[in-house]
């Protein structure tokens, strides 16, 4: 497990040094219009993953995970295709044992041998994770970003089984 760890941590180290050099050679190339466009897109995405996305896919429309777009948008990402990575919240809770304070004097309570009184405490510790989403150019978005239809079976006026498209998405809508 211990490698594991030091394995993600190493990940995550990556993926910052990527960004810190991002940044600067966002700053030195004068391809900050073009990022802020990216970043106008993904608004509800961190200031470190809007980066990630413009670096590791500049010409990304839309980026969900595999299961939104499953779910939500019909689509399955294709067998082999490259996804982006982006940091995302992992914070998990610890138990730990902390000296209990006096609520008024705010001074560490004592029992009667004069030891510190502790107690136990849960706390959440903030952890990050890499996680890898799907990204889709607004231009030819049906198969050549690496995306395909669902395909759902319905019966025809024959009363054989015949394949369909599925019914237009929110993203096809909003076009």
């Amino acid at each position: 497990m211990s490698a594991e760890k030091s394995g993600s941590q190493e990940r995550i180290k990556e993926i910052m040094a990527g960004i810190e050099n991002g940044i600067q050679d966002l700053f030195q190339s004068g391809k900050l219009e073009s990022y802020l466009k990216t970043m106008s897109k993904f608004h509800h995405y961190s200031l470190n993953n809007t980066i990630l996305i413009y670096l590791q896919r500049p010409d990304a429309t839309y980026c969900a995970g595999y299961q939104t777009w499953k779910n939500e948008f019909g689509r399955h990402v294709k067998k082999g295709e490259k996804g982006i990575k982006i940091l995302a919240p992992a914070p998990f809770k610890k138990t730990v044992r902390v000296e209990k304070l006096d609520p008024v004097t705010h001074a560490p309570v004592r029992d009667a041998s004069g030891q510190t009184v502790t107690e136990e405490q849960t706390i959440q510790v903030p952890h990050y994770k890499t996680v890898t989403i799907a990204a889709v150019s607004h231009e030819g978005w049906d198969t050549s970003m690496g995306f395909q239809r669902t395909q759902e079976s319905s019966p025809s006026r024959s009363g054989r089984g015949r394949s369909r498209p599925a019914k237009r998405t929110r993203m096809e809508r909003e076009r």
